[in-house]
């Protein structure tokens, strides 16, 4: 169900050059703490504008997890 729900709202996954651009067009992206040359990535962040699709995409995922 999750996936059908994700395609129906993308539709094409081939505009997005990398996972990362998804995540970004989905509203969903990692936390990150850095200092000097120590990287830390932390909990998923709710982060972008949040129009419909976006808001659908990213409760389809919140609630398959």
């Amino acid at each position: 169900m999750t996936a059908t729900s994700l395609v129906a709202e993308i539709g094409s996954f081939k505009r997005f050059s990398s996972h990362k651009k998804l995540m970004s067009y989905v509203g969903l992206s990692s936390s990150e703490s850095a200092s000097g040359e120590i990287r830390r990535l932390g909990n998923i962040t709710k982060t972008g504008n949040c129009s419909r699709s976006e808001s659908t995409c990213r409760s389809s995922l919140e609630l398959s997890a």
